[in-house]
Order: structure tokens, then C-alpha cells, then sequence
């Protein structure tokens, strides 16, 4: 299992600041844990674990407050068929619903 390599296909602006902070946020409270959490079962359990790391941000601004990167639920309202947009007047792209299609696949 090699839970370490890094996510391609990143569709979010990089490297401002705004980036750089929301990521190392979501990396300390969500991905290292889920990580940590998969090498132990991987280690301990027979049955295959898998683990995934969703770099695809909204095609527009996501939320009230304004966020232009992913938050947290993103993938998961991408399995509902965007069911719960991000803000009412939200209009998903392609590539959002090609999200779609590939965390339902």
C-alpha cells in the first residue's frame, strides 16, 4: 500500500496563500489521520483497504463564506449527485460532475 504518494490531477489554484493555509489545515484535521487510520487496518486486516485523497475543487465558489477550495464533504455530496450544493446558486461544471462519476465508480 503506498498511502503516501502525492494526489494528481489538481484542479485548485495553487500556491496563494489562501491554498497553502486550507491545505495544511485539511491535511493535519482530515488526511493525515484517514491515512494513519488505513495503514493500520491495511496492517491488521485481511480484507483490502482503500484510501483516496480528492484533489478536484468546486468549480466555483464554494459555501457562504466564500471558500474556493474543496471543504470538507465535497467528495462526499459528489456520491449524492451534487445533492446538497455548496451554495443555492450553485451551477456544477463538467468537471464537477465528472467528480461525480468517478467517486460513484
Amino acid at each position: 500500500h503506498d498511502f503516501a504518494a502525492p494526489p494528481s490531477g489538481n484542479t485548485c489554484v495553487t500556491g496563494t496563500p489562501e491554498y497553502l493555509l486550507t491545505s495544511m489545515v485539511a491535511d493535519i484535521r482530515v488526511t493525515c489521520p484517514s491515512v494513519l487510520l488505513a495503514q493500520y487496518y491495511a496492517k491488521h486486516f485481511r480484507s483490502p483497504v482503500y484510501n483516496y485523497v480528492a484533489v478536484q475543487c468546486p468549480s466555483a465558489t464554494a459555501r457562504e463564506y466564500g471558500a474556493r477550495y474543496s471543504y470538507h464533504s465535497w467528495d462526499a455530496n459528489a456520491l449524492f449527485n451534487l445533492s446538497f450544493p455548496p451554495k443555492p446558486d450553485f451551477r456544477p461544471s463538467a468537471l464537477d460532475w465528472e467528480l461525480v462519476t468517478t467517486v460513484q465508480a
